[in-house]
């Protein structure tokens, strides 16, 4: 097609610029609904921590799942030319959108879709400095890569996410799921033993007493 051909001749930088504006041409048909906002703030789990954001064409309001499917296309295209933001404001929108669209993949069981989101904002939300300023988010963020990466039976992938929430979680509270997370993972891979020992630290952080579990083992 001419389109297509006229595509293939632009320098990469081009067409990074190009995704970008279309990127941004689709954002303005979007907006928070009614008493929503999107910020970085919420401690609530995912799929509820960001509201829905709604189109202002009334006929795409309608249908939650075209709504839903824009948003997505929108943040695909920004994705396309975020090296080229500058400004922070809209660098951070662009952090929650793809939040947004990995939870709504998420949500249709489309874990690859989720995960690729989730890997245009994960090395920024594993970092030190996001830790030490963005805690919540970063919390809520990386156990969902965790989450998605195990149910995709990306092991590894999972253990090394585990592995950053546990040096930087607060409490056991804020480290539960993530061992969870692990267990599961383990025990996937028939390592019973140890999805076992995991189980007896965690509860005994949790001051149960747990030797029962070793002596399950070993019977």
């Amino acid at each position: 097609s001419l389109w297509k051909a006229f595509y293939t001749m632009l320098p990469q930088l081009s067409r990074n610029k190009l995704h970008l504006e279309i990127g941004r041409v689709m954002k303005a048909k979007l907006r928070p609904s009614k008493g929503d906002c999107i910020n970085e703030d919420s401690k609530r789990g995912p799929l509820q921590h960001i509201t829905i954001i709604h189109s202002s064409v009334p006929e795409m309001d309608k249908n939650g799942f075209f709504v839903d499917r824009y948003l997505c296309s929108t943040v695909d295209q920004l994705n396309r030319g975020k090296d080229l933001m500058t400004d922070v404001g809209e660098i951070v929108e662009l952090l929650m959108m793809n939040i947004k669209a990995a939870e709504l993949s998420a949500s249709d069981c489309s874990w690859k879709s989720a995960l690729q989101y989730l890997e245009q904002i994960t090395p920024m939300l594993q970092s030190d400095t996001h830790w030490a300023c963005r805690y919540e988010l970063c919390l809520m963020v990386n156990t969902m890569h965790a989450e998605i990466n195990l149910s995709l039976c990306n092991f590894e992938a999972t253990k090394s996410t585990v592995e950053i929430i546990l040096r930087h979680g607060k409490s056991i509270d804020d480290t539960y799921d993530a061992y969870l997370l692990y267990m599961r993972s383990i025990n996937s891979q028939k390592r019973t033993p140890d999805a076992l020992s995991i189980a007896s630290g965690v509860l005994n952080k949790l001051g149960v007493e747990a030797n029962w579990l070793h002596q399950g083992e070993s019977a």
